[in-house]
C-alpha cells in the first residue's frame, strides 16, 4: 500500500500528476505571495511592503499567517491534483475574489471622504488573520463535492440498465 492508501501503482492512474504535494505546496507559496502583493496593492502600499515584525509576538503573527496562507492555498490545489475534486478551488477562488472586492470598495469608500481606514477590519485583513475559517469553507465544499459524487454514482448503480 503507498502513502495514498492505494494498493500497487494501480492508484496512480486516477490523478492528474503523479506528485500532488509538491505541486500544491508550490501553489500554496504562490498563493502567499499573491495574497501579500493584493493586500497591499489594494491599500496603494508599496510592493513589496516590508513585514519585519517589531517584536515577538508580532514575529509569531507573520508566520502564523504566512503558513496559514500557504496551507490555504496548497489544500483546494492539493484536492483538485490528488482527488479531481473541483468544488473546493472554485470555492476558494470566489471566496478570495469576494473578500478583495468588499475591501477594495470599503477602502475606496474611506478614501472618498477622505477619512482613515479606522477601527473596522477590512475583509482581507480577517482572511489573512483568520485563514482557517476560509480552509473550513473549502474542506466543506470538498465534503460536499464527495457526497454529491457518491450520490451520484449510487443512483446510477441503483438504475437498472434498459
Amino acid at each position: 500500500m503507498d502513502l495514498s492508501g492505494r494498493n500497487g501503482s494501480g492508484g496512480r492512474a486516477d490523478r492528474l500528476v503523479s506528485n500532488p504535494a509538491r505541486i500544491a505546496a508550490f501553489g500554496g507559496g504562490c498563493h502567499a505571495l499573491v495574497v501579500h502583493w493584493v493586500y497591499s496593492a489594494v491599500r496603494h502600499d508599496p510592493i513589496p511592503r516590508p513585514v519585519l515584525p517589531a517584536g515577538l509576538d508580532a514575529l509569531v503573527m507573520v508566520i502564523y499567517a504566512g503558513l496559514g496562507l500557504v496551507l490555504l492555498g496548497a489544500v483546494p490545489l492539493f484536492l483538485l491534483l490528488r482527488d479531481r475534486l473541483a468544488l473546493p478551488l472554485a470555492t476558494h477562488v470566489a471566496l478570495y475574489a469576494w473578500v478583495t472586492y468588499r475591501s477594495w470598495l470599503s477602502l475606496a469608500e474611506a478614501r472618498a471622504i477622505a477619512g482613515g481606514p479606522g477601527i473596522n477590519p477590512r475583509a482581507d485583513a480577517v482572511y489573512v488573520g483568520f485563514w482557517s475559517a476560509p480552509l473550513l469553507v473549502v474542506l466543506l465544499a470538498a465534503v460536499l463535492e464527495l457526497a454529491l459524487r457518491r450520490a451520484v454514482t449510487w443512483v446510477r448503480l441503483r438504475t437498472p440498465l434498459e
